[in-house]
């Protein structure tokens, strides 16, 4: 089931509290409190991306339970994602999936029904990996580094300053390097991700 909100493009630098009025048509349509189907997509009516932080609001509203995602036009193969990519950050994001393969080989690869968006500034999210269901970690790109993102951060944040984020419950990291993104704590807190979810 597929559920269209047009919940407008956050500019960058947009208070995440300004995010909440967004959110409210979603609410109006009665979207979690009065549905909830198993297989459930909510899209974001719009091909040029959105913010990580209308991004994180929308999960926190859902309350972890739906990714919002652009307007898809059809399933999208991870390979065909990694082509579009640009040279100099298609190598990290190479490098960080074959880490999260490693660290979780069982766990569900999920791409994103997603396109590189226009803004430079937004996070094309390219794949995310699930436990029973439960998305546990994603990986997207910007022009310049890529990122690892965790839905349950907050959980597994050990207060070093290396997971960055403030929101309820996501929290990610920056990779500019493929050296970054096989790194042992970058292991470490992927793995502690996963068996959290139950998934190592």
């Amino acid at each position: 089931m597929k559920l269209g909100v047009n919940l407008g493009y956050a500019p960058p630098g947009t208070n995440p509290a300004e995010l909440v009025p967004l959110v409210r048509t979603a609410e109006a349509l009665g979207y979690v409190r009065a549905i909830r189907p198993v297989e459930f997509h909510a899209v974001h009516l719009s091909t040029e991306g959105f913010s990580f932080e209308l991004a994180e609001r929308w999960h926190e509203y859902t309350r972890g339970q739906s990714d919002l995602e652009p307007m898809p036009a059809a399933d999208i193969p991870l390979s065909e994602h990694l082509r579009k990519i640009p040279p100099a950050t298609r190598p990290t994001v190479e490098t960080v999936i074959r880490t999260i393969k490693d660290v979780a080989p069982r766990a569900k690869e999920i791409t994103y029904r997603s396109q590189a968006p226009r803004s430079k500034s937004s996070m094309w999210k390219i794949v995310r990996y699930a436990v029973d269901g439960a998305n546990v970690v994603g990986v997207g790109t910007f022009p310049n580094h890529a990122t690892l993102f965790f839905y349950r951060g907050r959980e597994i944040d050990d207060g070093s300053g290396l997971l960055q984020g403030s929101g309820k419950d996501t929290r990610f990291v920056n990779l500019r390097t493929p050296a970054d993104a096989e790194a042992a704590f970058l292991k470490s807190i992927t793995r502690k991700a996963f068996k959290l979810a139950g998934g190592v």
